[in-house]
């Protein structure tokens, strides 16, 4: 039985996005709500509003060399499914399954669940300040579970549907977010003092590189679409480059503005809502009512909208990936031939997410459930590279990695401190995930997919 066999020919998937598309979808995924929630805790975690600038950078500079690894692979190998592709090449069927398992099973859902919680959070607090609705735990879990059943439909109905949804939430996020920096701009510069306030939390420069690489994830999405890109030897390149500067630049920037509104200790001391204090400071001085609360949480809304709409997108393509390997899954690989979407990796995908949310019940039990998961399969994917370079040496690479081999070192190394980080933070729950990994071994013995590829899987 080949491990790659491929889905009938009338119904694959087609080269529907361009690079304005394939660059707002890698900007709308990474751009969610981490950059709000996050950025009061990193800058209590250094000592300096110039740390904090370069700590921002460094982060878009590990992040962009991440990029440029999945560029380089996802340019020589442009098909559905990213990381399962490489990591089949490189270390066969067990890593490429257990990847798939994994992301089925762990990071998707748990993504999922985690951004439409947010959604959740910010669309009730956009509910309590202009309706007075009260919030509660059960209110919360029946947006996000909306969210999941909204974004679910969008992308099961075409990619020009989903991809179209995309590109105006990312353009207006991008939009918001540069209001939030001239109105930051605005205080700074009519404002004569700030508060000095010291910060109680003590300073840990791992924290915030922990933080700030949280932020930045999910640039790497841009690889599981790889096969309805237009011109993907060039275009995926682009995309993935062009949308980590753009994304840098918009985080530094929108920082730069919190430190120039609230100073570095106010900005450590804002906690999760710099953005809302930056905004409650220019409301009064321009003597507006209650708009910033309403409009930060319409805006956050959005975002994180915005973000999920993107990763549903890009992660039923790994399970599609699955499906269509695979006999014992292929009811997975279905592709509709009228719609152009995998409908059934989808619809499986938001079930799971609902399940989580249900489960979890909130934001951070959802990001630390899949963090070790995540870099771990990172660091295969970035092993891969070397791997590749060699055992497919002639193949022709439409771009290769800059700085080779520093460029995908710095990510390996990057991924083993994160997974160190996640596991000393949350070790039980790295057990109970590396568990259900390994339950991936047994159901490959049950679907009797082999150990071993038989035919190449170019």
């Amino acid at each position: 039985m080949s491990s790659d066999a491929s889905p009938p020919q009338s119904a694959q998937p087609k080269k529907a996005l361009s690079l304005l598309d394939s660059t707002s979808l890698v900007v709308g995924i990474v751009i969610g709500v981490g950059v709000f929630t996050s950025s009061g805790p990193i800058a209590a975690s250094l000592n300096s509003g110039f740390q904090v600038v370069c700590f921002w950078i460094l982060g878009g500079i590990i992040s962009l060399a991440g990029a440029l690894c999945y560029a380089e692979l996802a340019s020589c190998y442009p098909k559905e499914g990213g990381d399962f592709v490489y990591l089949n090449r490189a270390l066969g069927p067990v890593a490429s399954f257990l990847f798939a398992w994994a992301h089925l099973s762990i990071i998707r859902p748990a993504t999922i669940a985690a951004i439409s919680f947010a959604c959740s959070k910010y669309f009730i607090a956009f509910l309590e300040q202009g309706f007075g609705v009260t919030s509660n735990t059960t209110l919360e879990i029946i947006i996000a579970s909306s969210a999941v059943i909204f974004v679910t439909t969008i992308n099961s109905l075409g990619i020009r549907e989903g991809k179209w949804t995309q590109n105006i939430l990312t353009f207006l996020k991008i939009f918001g977010i540069l209001l939030v920096i001239a109105c930051a701009c605005w205080v700074s510069t009519t404002s004569n003092t700030q508060e000095k306030v010291q910060s109680e939390n003590t300073p840990s420069m791992a924290l915030a590189i922990i933080l700030i690489l949280f932020t930045f994830g999910g640039w790497n999405e841009m690889a599981y679409v790889a096969q309805e890109v237009k011109n993907p030897e060039r275009n995926i390149v682009r995309s993935l480059f062009l949308g980590t500067l753009v994304i840098t630049l918009i985080y530094v920037l929108l920082n730069l503005g919190f430190l120039n509104a609230l100073g570095h200790d106010g900005l450590a001391q804002s906690g999760e809502t710099p953005a809302t204090q930056v905004l409650e400071k220019f409301s009064t001085q321009a003597q507006w009512s209650n708009w910033p609360a309403i409009g930060i949480s319409a805006l956050i809304c959005i975002s994180a909208l915005g973000a999920l709409n993107g990763f549903f997108m890009t992660g039923a393509r790994i399970t599609y990936a699955l499906g269509s390997r695979y006999k014992g899954l292929k009811f997975l690989g279905h592709w509709h031939p009228k719609l152009g979407t995998p409908v059934r990796a989808l619809c499986l995908q938001g079930a799971l997410g609902i399940g989580l949310v249900i489960y979890l019940k909130s934001f951070q039990n959802s990001v630390v459930y899949a963090a070790t998961t995540l870099w771990g399969f990172f660091l295969l994917t970035g092993i891969s590279v070397f791997i590749l370079r060699q055992k497919d040496r002639d193949r022709p690479r439409p771009f290769k990695v800059p700085l080779y081999p520093l460029t995908p070192i710095l990510f390996c190394l990057t991924s083993l401190v994160m997974i160190y980080s996640a596991i000393d933070y949350k070790p039980w729950g790295s057990l109970i995930s590396l568990g259900i990994i390994l339950a991936g071994l047994p159901l490959m013995l049950i679907l009797r997919i082999p150990f071993r590829n038989k035919v190449s899987s170019d």
